[in-house]
């Protein structure tokens, strides 16, 4: 009997991945396009909707259901998506508008994109070798997910992991999502890019930056790699909320390891794992850190996980 096969989507603030998985986490099919949400919602559904209709297409066997993981505040018992901030969206019933584009009829799962990724780190990826992990994605935004005795937890709403947005500082800068100084604000592509601007703004010297007349992520993670001081500065102080935010889970839950995703993460790996080490050392006891691991992700698409909505829900 041939595996069955799901499609993913992994729907982000700047990219959306699609994927087309068998059971055995083969992915035969992948792409990966904008989302340009300032299109407008309608705009990204149809993005959404003709990268899952493409992947159907590729394939003569069924497929047994979609995916879909999406940044936000969700209620994923009712696919509603309530509050994405990086989207822009509010009460978006994303399963139902989804459902009812498709050229067939399948059913449609949704959960919180880091949740549904770490699902897939379970199943695939660099969860196999752990009973207890958290899954942490630096990207567009900061999100988690976690597993304990091999069993995702998501708590009364799916919100478990939900790192990126709380008030460090209820009296601190506001953040889009309406509180105040959220971790995301710092532990993000954009926030890297706000305080990489500032300093240089602040009179700052880089003699790599002032060759470039406009900053983004992907160039402040060159920069580090190439020991730029302003880059060096500004990465030093993300990893130092980042191990707040961390050195609180990993009280709390224990885990065998951390299992570091995301464009941010992943980049920034060779820099990151040391520097959260050493910092994380600083906030928690010797016997907290015994054994701990850092580890990368190990999946092929970001979408992989979201497909594993589909076996796990059979």
């Amino acid at each position: 009997m041939m595996d069955k096969l799901a499609i993913g989507v992994d729907l982000g603030g700047t990219k959306i991945a699609t994927a087309l998985v068998q059971e055995n986490g083969t992915v035969l099919q992948a792409d990966k396009i904008n989302t340009n949400p300032e299109d407008g919602q309608e705009d990204v559904l149809k993005r959404i909707v003709e990268q899952i209709n493409k992947l159907i297409r590729t394939t003569d066997r069924p497929v047994s259901g979609i995916g879909i993981g999406s940044p936000g505040f969700i209620k994923y018992a009712s696919g509603m998506v309530r509050h994405a901030v990086n989207l822009g969206w509010y009460d978006v019933p994303l399963t139902a508008e989804i459902k009812k584009r498709l050229d067939c009829q399948m059913p449609v799962h949704l959960l919180v994109d880091t949740n549904a990724s770490a699902l897939g780190e379970l199943y695939f990826g660099a969860g196999k070798a752990y009973k207890d992990f958290i899954y942490v994605s630096i990207g567009t935004g900061l999100g988690a997910g976690v597993v304990v005795n091999r069993q995702l937890v998501l708590g009364k709403n799916g919100l478990v992991g939900f790192i990126g947005h709380y008030a460090l500082d209820p009296m601190g800068a506001l953040c889009s999502c309406g509180l105040r100084d959220c971790p995301e604000m710092i532990v993000s592509g954009p926030g890297l890019v706000n305080m990489v601007t500032g300093k240089l703004e602040a009179g700052a010297q880089s003699s790599y930056f002032e060759y470039h007349e406009s900053i983004d992520s992907h160039l402040i993670i060159h920069a580090l790699q190439q020991n730029d001081p302003v880059a060096v500065v500004v990465f030093e102080q993300m990893v130092d909320v980042l191990a707040d935010v961390l050195a609180s889970g990993i009280t709390w839950l224990n885990p065998e390891a951390l299992i570091i995703g995301g464009g941010i993460g992943l980049a920034s790996l060779n820099v990151l794992r040391p520097l959260l080490t050493q910092k994380l050392k600083q906030r928690l006891h010797t016997y907290q850190m015994e054994d701990l691991e850092i580890v990368p992700s190990l999946l092929t698409s970001s979408a992989v996980g979201a497909a594993c909505l589909v076996f796990h829900s059979t």
